[in-house]
């Protein structure tokens, strides 16, 4: 599991950096497994985000962290669409 997460944020991180190179070797089937581990990853951080109380640092970094990967789900989904 952990090593789908960091795969999956190396493929988006590649993604927004507009890696040419480092995409070449990308498949679809990769990047569904990123989008699928990125939803899950936007999942727990939403379920942990209800635990803290707003203002604290807590609820500021999943806060921060869920923008984060809705941006990489994004990024996800157009790449997916563009090679589909």
């Amino acid at each position: 599991m952990l090593q789908n997460n960091l795969k999956a944020l190396y493929v988006a991180s590649s993604l927004m950096q507009n890696d040419a190179s480092q995409l070449e070797s990308v498949t679809q089937e990769d990047i569904q497994e990123a989008f699928c581990a990125i939803g899950s990853m936007i999942d727990k951080t939403q379920k942990a985000q209800t635990k803290f109380a707003p203002g604290i640092s807590q609820h500021t970094l999943l806060k921060n962290r869920l923008k984060a990967l809705q941006i990489a789900k994004a990024y996800l989904a157009a790449f997916r669409d563009k090679i589909a």
